[in-house]
């Protein structure tokens, strides 16, 4: 018996020295760890490549990876981390650089199109705008894409009373274009001009994804900025009967009407 008690004891020594032992490989490991994140933040920081070369790598071990599987498998520039036409994070740092103003739009750094600097570029400019509402989606009873959007030569030509007098059609004149002299003088047709502050407001708060939010937001102030100057005018249109309300959002530019549409689903 005595010598079971000292097996059992020695048994128990054993655990408790080997609890402590785990407990101290705990505490490096934990050190360890959080001196690599400092480390890695310090990188980050310093230099924002850093980031670049870890994509890389990991784009790497996954081709390696996939290469030795007997499984056919087709992946896009996407899964493999290196789809160019994505933002990167050279471009996300480079623009924090450059603006600390959170009313430029490049404070967002996430379209893959810079915003235009000259505001008569009206061709860039729709670029940008394609590039950066790309994917964006409007939400009410549906969740419904938001597209680049560039007033016809009709419509030029229609409206060119206002466009002369550098400011934007009236509902009216805009809703005439859009849909017709007859269809706007029926019962229950909605034509309205309000502020696009009030169409980003709703946009942005919208958005699920981090890269989501930036890219309303830097389309956001893109418009605030590119509409600043004299002879430059934005306005939030919408048009049609219910359920199906058709959403523009414009700007006047250079004597072109150039932004974004979508459609407000209202059941």
């Amino acid at each position: 018996a005595k010598q079971i008690a000292q097996q059992d004891a020695q048994r128990a020594a054993f655990i408790v020295d080997r609890a402590k032992m785990e407990k101290k490989s705990t505490i490096v490991r934990a050190d360890g760890e959080a001196k690599s994140a400092e480390l890695i933040g310090e990188a980050i920081k310093s230099q924002p490549g850093f980031l670049e070369l870890r994509r890389i790598e990991t784009a790497r071990e996954i081709a390696h990876l996939l290469q030795g599987s007997g499984n056919r498998l087709v992946l896009d520039a996407s899964s493999l981390l290196l789809n160019v036409t994505e933002p990167s994070s050279m471009d996300y740092f480079e623009a924090l650089k450059t603006s600390s103003d959170t009313r430029n739009p490049e404070f967002y750094a996430h379209s893959p199109v810079p915003v235009p600097k000259d505001t008569k570029d009206v061709g860039s400019i729709i670029n940008y705008i394609k590039a950066t509402c790309d994917d964006l989606y409007f939400t009410s009873d549906s969740d419904e894409p938001v597209e680049v959007y560039q007033l016809s030569a009709a419509g030029l030509s229609m409206l060119e009373a206002d466009i002369d007098k550098l400011s934007l059609p009236s509902a009216k004149d805009f809703a005439v274009f859009v849909a017709g002299d007859v269809t706007t003088a029926e019962e229950g047709f909605i034509m309205e001009k309000l502020p696009a502050s009030q169409f980003f407001a709703r946009l942005c708060g919208q958005q699920v994804s981090e890269r989501q939010k930036r890219l309303a937001k830097s389309l956001e102030c893109a418009f605030a900025k590119l509409t600043s100057t004299p002879g430059t005018a934005s306005a939030y249109y919408r048009i049609g009967f219910l359920p199906n309300i058709e959403v523009y959002v414009v700007m006047l530019i250079d004597g072109q009407i150039v932004g974004i549409k979508t459609l407000s689903v209202e059941t």
